[in-house]
């Protein structure tokens, strides 16, 4: 009972009475007042249903895995787009949600593309085809060298060019795999075919074929786009060398296409005062279509739907959007917000690149980034939520840790670079956060299905993001961070620098500088273009790896640059 009886209002004096009735009433209401005062639970168990039938639609069959820049793909910025519409959310330019950027999606031969040699007067052709690194090249009857593995490792105990001293312009044939010496603790792992028909076009060879090996040398017929061609065919021949006294005569087409899509993120405002500070919440959309690229699954084609990467996170940004664009709380009308779905994160954060360079984004009135990719699959035991970012701004330490939430174990890490698009936002100098509730065996295979997944544990992360939101402050100070700590790596050394993945020109540009490192020590910056590491030429990111494995702890040497078009030097101490 609430309030006193007639008995109880003839037997006690007034202000007892008072006394009474108010501590009934707070009784009363202390659990109302305790669930949503002291801890507002902002989404309602009913989130848990619309965040599963969102994640069951963006991960069905029918949308075949969200590649960038593939039908599955449109249907899914098409149901995003629905659905920013459908909360009044206005497009972010253009009359538009979404931006679209193009991309590089293989490179393949033409069907002019062909490798022939001579035999006994005959021209035959070879059952043979171009690989990644090979040039736009027409070679005709080029004499041709065998080179055995094309392998100069003295370190090791091997050298092919022993005898050696120019290729003069010949059409080298090297054996697929490696050496098999009298050392058994030789190490040939850093020779790869690239390394070694890029060893091969320094010292002049005019072409360059593989030949031989097990089937696991074989290399792919897909020629990657992010490797810089060489100015000279390089190939790869299922059969053997003509047995022959004379060198054959080699004749090569190598006609290639460069084979373009498109993406597109999809980009939402909610603009309450234009003098508001913007926080930007987003997450990728994409996902590895049948498995072209990136899968880690090993048995017949089939769909990688990525329920937890990423339709997880992508609901969950429909979810806070829908949420922040129908609330009336005070305390979320102090900001405006973007909701951006990324594309092409998975071949190298394509799309949130895309954006940062594009004109609809401005660091002005910006106060922070949300970054969700993989948010679907809480250890209902563990409960553990990783949130990284969390030395972007000396804010958010303190932050963080005062709103930590009894159903949630809050584990942070400082660097605001990983493998996700927060990343191309902290290189903007803005702080971020990014909210992963952590891998899994189904990660990159097609298992990754809508049934794995915890819904209640996405409710709970996105209440949390709403509590930081709550006790934002009106401006965040930015901080650099040290570079992620990394686990076993083949390299001795680190440069300090975080690769441009969507660079297709000769080079690798620098997406980013890691304080107190060699490169940031030695000057380097953002948007430079390494050429070379000492004397090993950097055609492309794969090179870069090539050129820094040949380095120790102590080593000094220099780096030549393009910066805005200007040739620079630089000298570099690797500690």
């Amino acid at each position: 009972m609430l309030f006193p009886s007639k008995l109880e209002l003839k037997n006690i004096p007034y202000l007892y009475l008072m006394k009474v009735c108010f501590a009934r009433l707070l009784f009363a209401l202390l659990p109302l007042w305790g669930a949503h005062a002291l801890k507002a639970q902002f989404l309602q168990p009913d989130s848990d249903g619309r965040l599963k039938q969102w994640v069951e639609y963006l991960a069905s069959d029918a949308l075949e895995g969200r590649l960038t820049g593939s039908q599955g793909e449109k249907l899914a910025f098409d149901f995003l787009s629905d659905k920013f519409k459908q909360w009044s959310l206005t497009p972010a330019s253009e009359g538009k949600f979404t931006q679209a950027f193009e991309f590089t999606w293989e490179i393949q031969a033409s069907p002019s593309a062909l490798m022939e040699w001579e035999a006994k007067g005959k021209r035959i052709a070879l059952n043979a085809y171009p690989i990644s690194g090979c040039g736009t090249a027409v070679v005709a009857g080029k004499k041709t060298l065998n080179l055995g593995f094309g392998i100069e490792d003295t370190a090791n105990g091997h050298s092919d060019y022993q005898s050696i001293s120019d290729l003069e312009g010949k059409v080298v044939f090297i054996q697929a795999g490696i050496p098999k010496g009298t050392n058994p603790h030789a190490d040939f792992s850093r020779w790869t075919l690239l390394e070694r028909a890029r060893l091969a076009a320094q010292r002049g060879a005019g072409a360059v074929v593989f030949y031989g090996g097990t089937p696991d040398d074989a290399p792919s017929k897909t020629i990657d786009p992010h490797v810089h061609a060489m100015p000279i065919p390089v190939w790869y021949c299922t059969e053997n060398l003509p047995k022959s006294k004379e060198p054959a005569l080699v004749w090569i087409n190598s006609s290639l296409n460069r084979i373009k899509k498109t993406g597109h993120n999809v980009v939402a405002d909610l603009t309450r005062n234009k003098s508001l500070p913007t926080l930007i919440v987003g997450a990728h959309y994409d996902h590895l279509g049948w498995g072209e690229r990136g899968s880690l699954y090993r048995g017949e084609k089939a769909i990688h739907n990525g329920a937890d990467d990423n339709a997880s996170g992508t609901a969950l940004m429909l979810e806070l959007a829908r949420f922040l664009a129908q609330t009336k709380d005070q305390r979320f009308l102090r900001f405006n917000y973007r909701f951006i779905g990324f594309s092409g994160e998975e071949l190298g954060l394509l799309g949130s690149k895309a954006f940062v360079e594009g004109p609809a984004f401005q660091r002005e009135g910006l106060l922070t980034m949300f970054n969700m990719d993989m948010v679907g699959r809480l250890d209902p035991q563990e409960k553990t939520l990783q949130v990284h970012g969390a030395g972007t701004s000396p804010r958010w330490a303190a932050l963080l840790d005062s709103l930590k939430p009894s159903e949630l174990n809050i584990k942070t890490s400082e660097s605001g670079i990983g493998p996700s698009d927060h990343s191309s936002f902290y290189l903007q100098d803005l702080p971020v956060l990014h909210f992963f509730s952590g891998t899994h065996d189904d990660y990159h295979k097609p298992s990754d299905d809508p049934h794995t997944l915890n819904y209640r544990g996405m409710t709970d992360i996105g209440n949390y993001m709403l509590q930081i939101i709550a006790h934002l402050p009106d401006a965040l100070p930015f901080s650099k961070t040290k570079a992620p700590e990394q686990g076993k790596s083949k390299f001795k050394v680190t440069l300090g620098v975080v690769p441009d993945y969507a660079w297709e020109k000769k080079g690798m540009r620098i997406s980013g500088v890691t304080e107190g490192k060699p490169a940031a020590l030695a000057g380097l910056q953002k948007n430079d273009v390494l050429l070379q590491l000492g004397e090993h030429p950097i055609d492309d990111i794969y090179g870069y790896m090539a050129a820094l494995g040949k380095f120790k702890k102590g080593d000094q040497t220099t780096v030549r640059i393009l910066r805005e078009e200007k040739p620079l030097t630089f000298k570099i101490t690797f500690e």
